[in-house]
């Protein structure tokens, strides 16, 4: 009799799982289904992946369109995407828009209270910070996952220009932190490497501009100058990371060619430089900088480092 309950019960449950199966199938397509768990691999758990789950709660398709239904660790969100050749990007897409706005995440002040296309701002930080002021953007567990400098100020609103995405989602908490990063540089002439050079940048209270310092190990000068930045973020909306973590770098320096005679020398340099994560970036560019009697020009690659 006993032996006759446990194969019934056995039974029960292999029919469960069937029927699970079945209906999760049907619910599903397995290629959606892989892209939604890359997506949330990619966007969600980042922020907290001791504490977030994403659980599907309905799916519908409507001609050309999909409408999955998702449960963020208990809050509802409806993704819509079309299907076709680009589905896992279009998935990847849907998601990243659900996160856009994410009440649930009340922390501490200050915070990300809002992301649209090109920018992300915050109405609750206290104060009224200058241009030279830049925020890291925390997770649940107090990771780092983006970087952003100072774009605006307008009334209350703080205006973000992104410098580098992990993750993002309001009602994350910002910190301040140091604007410093710290870079070395090598440039190719027509001979071979022209020159080294070791240089730090910061922000300024004007807006977008920076304080450069730069010496040249080679020849042993010294420079200072003002460069600007654009995020690639604010230009394309691309989440491609070379764009979404890219910005284009224009620098103009006036230092002394020699410090026996005090000879002036000047000229720019024009980068493309790539964040890697808050402290690690590259760049690659061109250079021109000329004294009395030298012209130096030439490709120039970079490394970096935020403190």
């Amino acid at each position: 009799m006993v032996g006759f309950k446990v194969k019934r019960l056995v039974l029960l449950l292999l029919l469960l799982l069937s029927a699970s199966s079945l209906l999760f199938s049907a619910t599903l397509p397995d290629e959606d289904m892989a892209a939604l768990t890359k997506a949330v691999n990619q966007l969600y758990f980042p922020l907290s992946g001791d504490e977030l789950y994403c659980n599907i709660i309905d799916y519908e398709e409507r001609g050309n369109l999909s409408f999955l239904t998702v449960s963020l660790s208990g809050t509802e969100r409806v993704l819509v995407y079309e299907r076709g050749k680009h589905l896992e990007k279009n998935i990847y897409n849907a998601f990243h828009d659900v996160l856009l706005y994410n009440p649930d995440f009340n922390m501490v002040s200050p915070c990300l209270d809002y992301i649209t296309a090109r920018e992300r701002s915050s109405i609750s930080i206290e104060g009224k910070h200058p241009y030279t002021a830049r925020f890291t953007l925390k997770n649940l567990e107090g990771t780092p996952v983006a970087l952003y400098d100072i774009k605006e100020r307008t009334g209350e609103a703080v205006i973000f220009e992104p410098v580098w995405i992990g993750s993002e989602m309001t009602g994350l908490q910002l910190e301040k932190t140091r604007s410093l990063e710290l870079n070395g540089l090598v440039r190719f002439g027509p001979n071979g490497v022209s020159t080294l050079a070791a240089g730090l940048s910061c922000n300024t209270p004007i807006k977008r501009i920076k304080a450069l310092l730069r010496v040249d190990t080679k020849e042993l000068t010294f420079a200072a100058g003002l460069g600007t930045t654009l995020s690639l973020t604010t230009l394309t909306n691309s989440h491609f990371t070379l764009f979404e973590d890219g910005r284009l770098n224009a620098s103009f320096l006036v230092g002394f060619d020699s410090l026996d005679d005090f000879k002036l020398s000047g000229g720019f340099t024009i980068c493309y430089e790539h964040f890697i994560n808050n402290h690690y970036f590259w760049g690659i560019g061109y250079e021109r900088m000329a004294s009395e009697k030298v012209l130096n020009t030439g490709i120039v690659m970079k490394v970096g480092y935020v403190l």
